[in-house]
């Protein structure tokens, strides 16, 4: 049984040491061989904004107060006239992987 016990225990030593052999020394190593891989994505839209319905039946007493309260306009009735734009922004980052490559570079 010792000796059972004794061989799980050097199997799972050798076998944490392999493992930290393959690791980078630091962050900095490990930046330096995966940054080409790495990619930002960024894209902004205009968008024309649209009218937003009331919740409110027509006819409600509650329509005209919060069209007035929320400063609801109408398509096409922005403060010059035109439409009102608004600008919607996203961006992300991550990873470009190669299989053929089998995540060694």
């Amino acid at each position: 049984m010792w000796v059972g016990l004794l061989a799980a225990v050097i199997f799972l030593a050798t076998a944490s040491l392999s493992q930290a052999r393959q690791m980078p020394e630091s962050f900095a190593d490990l930046v330096e061989k995966l940054s080409p891989a790495v990619v930002n994505i960024s894209s902004v839209q205009n968008v024309e904004a649209t009218a937003q319905r009331s919740p409110f039946p027509p006819g409600s007493p509650f329509e005209d107060f919060f069209d007035e309260f929320f400063d609801r306009r109408q398509p096409g009735q922005g403060g010059d006239g035109q439409a009102p734009t608004r600008k919607l922004q996203s961006l992300g980052s991550g990873f470009i992987i190669d299989p053929k490559a089998g995540g060694d570079q």
